[in-house]
C-alpha cells in the first residue's frame, strides 16, 4: 500500500509540474508581445512543445545545404531579402513560419492557390552560426536556386 500511494503522489507531482511549466509558457507568450509565437497547428509532422511549435520534420532529403556564420534572424532577412531582389519575388509570395529555438521556414507560396513549393528551413548551430537547408518539395531547382544560400554567407 505504501508503494502505491507514493508512486500516486509522484504521478500527482509530474502533472503539476507539467501544468506549472504550461503556465510559464503562456506567462511568457503574454509577456513577450512583440514575438511571433505560433500556437499549436495540427498539420501532419508538426510537434508541439508545451504551444510552441517545433520546426517539421522532412521526408525529402535537403537538395542543399548550407553552414553560415550569422545567426538565424539575420540569415533569415537575407534570404528573404535575396528572393525579393535577385529573383524579383514580392512579399505576398513567400510565407515565414516562426518555430521554437529561432527556426523559420521561408516557403515559396502561390498567392491564389495557397501552394507550398521551395521551402528553406533556417536553424541555429551555437553562438552566431546558422543553418539553411533548401528542398525542392516537388520543384526542379535551377542552379541560381541551387546558389541561393550561399549568397548569404
Amino acid at each position: 500500500m505504501g508503494a502505491t500511494a507514493g508512486l500516486l503522489a509522484l504521478a500527482m507531482l509530474g502533472g503539476c509540474a507539467q501544468l506549472s511549466e504550461r503556465a510559464a509558457v503562456d506567462d511568457i507568450k503574454r509577456n513577450q508581445k512583440g514575438i511571433p509565437y505560433q500556437d499549436d497547428v495540427k498539420t501532419s509532422g508538426n510537434k508541439s512543445i508545451f504551444g510552441f511549435r517545433s520546426l517539421p520534420e522532412r521526408v525529402e532529403a535537403a537538395a542543399v545545404t548550407e553552414q553560415v556564420d550569422k545567426p538565424a534572424a539575420e540569415l533569415s532577412q537575407c534570404l528573404q531579402a535575396q528572393l525579393q531582389s535577385q529573383f524579383k519575388l514580392p512579399e505576398d509570395f513567400f510565407q515565414v513560419n516562426n518555430y521554437a529555438n529561432n527556426a523559420q521556414t521561408i516557403a515559396l507560396v502561390n498567392p491564389f492557390t495557397k501552394k507550398q513549393g521551395l521551402l528553406m528551413d533556417v536553424t541555429e548551430r551555437g553562438v552566431g552560426s546558422s543553418e539553411v537547408k533548401l528542398y525542392a518539395n516537388g520543384a526542379t531547382l535551377s542552379n541560381a536556386w541551387k546558389r541561393l544560400p550561399a549568397r548569404c554567407r
